[in-house]
């Protein structure tokens, strides 16, 4: 059943969900971390999950002649998840260290956001989600503002962006990387029905997601939003490529990530780039990962040198590649990958995410992954060509109503 591609003027309980697992994650990455409170966002993103799978099932049984499934390809994840959990397997009995309860949770971060994303295409509509998106942004930019920062007065504050432009830290810097996935939806929807009739607010949303992109001051983020705004200027966004490509490029993340990991380590240029250099360059993981190396880079499974160092090494695939081996690497970027399908942008997205995950971390943030997934099944499925030949038939639909109503 194709969801309605009109909001109504209101939200469905999905959409609500969605805003409130939001708020949630965000008030607990500023005020509540390592607290006893930090796990109720978890546990709100799995209530919302489990409900939003007992509306789907409703949903099929009420309208299974004219169920749609989208975003179907998300499912390889929790099969991708069925993988690493052999693998710890393997690699605890290899070790002759049994699992703990940090291996359980860095499968459920893989897992989590799979479901819940997977839900959340197939409830609500892509005008809503639209919607909803500006909504997120709203709630991002206070939390940026009154709660992460010290209020407006900071952007008033020269220093901060004589340090911006110098590298180093600012105040303006954001610990959440909460706004270029909302940028990023915003951008691809800017031409879509709801943002035309609604185009003053949605393109104040849209230039206000790219202003916030830039004073987080996330680098890797920045440069990618930088590339999206000239490659608006020339490129149609909604253009497919073939299948091989996605594909070529899961093959390449494996390779990049056994090199990047040796130059981390100081394996590789060891006559040309100092200690410093190389701490510098990576912020700081290169000391990170020196800290796992006291331990002799002991791993048991999947999230194991967390608990040895207390810490995230804050390289996702790094992590993955010397936790679990390098065909985990080359599995997790197939499985992905196999999500964007022939979508140009979402191929884009994704190959952003990786690099990200390559030098920093994101895999410890179910939230940011949601939208990531939710955004990227979005536009590489056939969600949004289908709602849109919808909203078109219901147009001549009712002009034949209308031209029957005349002629009686």
């Amino acid at each position: 059943m194709k969801n309605k591609s009109k909001t109504n003027g209101n939200l469905s309980l999905a959409s609500i969900g969605l805003i409130i697992t939001a708020i949630l994650f965000l008030f607990a990455t500023e005020t509540a971390m390592g607290k006893a409170h930090d796990n109720i966002r978890y546990y709100s993103l799995i209530l919302f999950t489990v409900a939003g799978y007992i509306e789907l099932f409703c949903r099929y049984r009420a309208h299974r002649a004219k169920f749609q499934n989208y975003g179907m390809t998300i499912l390889v994840i929790p099969i991708f998840c069925v993988f690493v959990f052999i693998l710890d397997c393997i690699q605890s009995y290899k070790v002759g260290v049994p699992f703990t309860k940090r291996i359980y949770v860095q499968i459920a971060l893989l897992l989590m956001p799979a479901l819940y994303s997977y839900v959340l295409i197939n409830l609500i509509s892509l005008p809503e989600l639209e919607f909803v998106f500006t909504i997120l942004l709203w709630i991002g930019i206070f939390f940026y503002i009154f709660v992460e920062g010290t209020g407006i007065s900071r952007f008033f504050v020269l220093q901060n962006y004589l340090l911006y432009f110098d590298n180093g830290d600012t105040q303006l810097e954001s610990h959440n990387n909460f706004f270029p996935i909302l940028f990023y939806f915003l951008n691809y929807c800017r031409y879509s029905d709801t943002a035309r009739k609604h185009k003053t607010y949605y393109n104040t949303c849209w230039i206000l997601s790219f202003v916030f992109v830039l004073f987080a001051h996330k680098r890797l983020s920045m440069l990618f939003a930088l590339f999206l705004m000239l490659l608006n200027v020339c490129v149609k966004l909604r253009r497919t490529i073939p299948r091989y490509i996605p594909f070529l490029t899961a093959l390449v993340f494996p390779i990049v990530t056994y090199f990047y990991t040796a130059f981390v380590k100081g394996e590789l240029f060891t006559n040309k780039i100092s200690k410093a250099s190389l701490y510098k360059f990576t912020t700081g993981r290169e000391y990170i990962l020196s800290l796992w190396k006291n331990k002799h880079y002991l791993s048991y499974g999947y999230g194991s040198s967390y608990d040895l160092i207390g810490r995230y090494l804050e390289m996702d695939l790094v992590e993955m590649y010397m936790e679990i081996g390098i065909i985990a690497v080359l599995a997790f970027a197939l499985c992905y990958f196999a999500i964007v399908r022939k979508s140009f942008y979402a191929y884009l997205l994704m190959t952003y995410e990786f690099l990200g995950m390559l030098t920093s971390s994101s895999i410890p943030n179910p939230l940011s992954w949601t939208l990531v997934l939710l955004t990227i099944a979005c536009f590489a499925s056939d969600k949004q060509s289908d709602e849109e030949t919808f909203t078109d038939n219901h147009r001549l639909s009712l002009r034949h109503h209308k031209s029957i109503v005349k002629a009686q």
